[in-house]
């Protein structure tokens, strides 16, 4: 069962039937509601969406700022860092790529959802780490969750 702040936000009602390639976003029937709920509900949407995007940016350059301590602390090598940048530049390239199909099989509301919480996710994963290549694994899939965050918060 779903939680209920989910449930009040999204009533799952099919409008049409499920057909390969149809967007989620359309299949959606939204029951009629006063304006007043409508726009209490989309500035609430805004505000915290804005907050997940603005942690989001805040949470992708961390690792460039803590080179040092991780240097010493960790006894890494700057090669073992850099990889760790480039793991970040790589994935979030890909996740730019496959950005389009994304969005035409899932609609824009789904990604972007699962881009925040899947980038936090990991981005936690990496703050847990202790060894170089599990830290780019996580940075990684920190990259590639993130990179379709400011494409979607454009269009949405």
């Amino acid at each position: 069962m779903a939680p209920p702040l989910i449930t009040a936000f999204v009533r799952p009602r099919l409008a049409a039937p499920l057909t390969w390639g149809t967007p989620i976003d359309s299949l959606i029937a939204v029951p009629a509601e006063t304006e007043e709920s409508v726009t209490s509900r989309a500035l609430f949407i805004f505000g915290l969406t804005y907050v997940a995007y603005a942690v989001l940016y805040l949470a992708r350059k961390p690792v460039s700022v803590v080179k040092t301590t991780l240097e010493a602390e960790l006894k890494m090598s700057i090669a073992a860092l850099g990889r760790i940048d480039a793991a970040l530049l790589l994935a979030y390239t890909a996740g730019q790529l496959l950005l389009g199909r994304t969005v035409a099989m899932l609609g824009r509301t789904l990604p972007l959802v699962l881009a925040f919480a899947l980038s936090g996710a990991s981005t936690a994963t990496f703050g847990l780490a202790s060894s170089a290549s599990s830290m780019a694994t996580a940075w990684a899939a920190s990259g590639f969750f993130a990179a379709s965050a400011n494409p979607l918060m454009v269009i949405m």
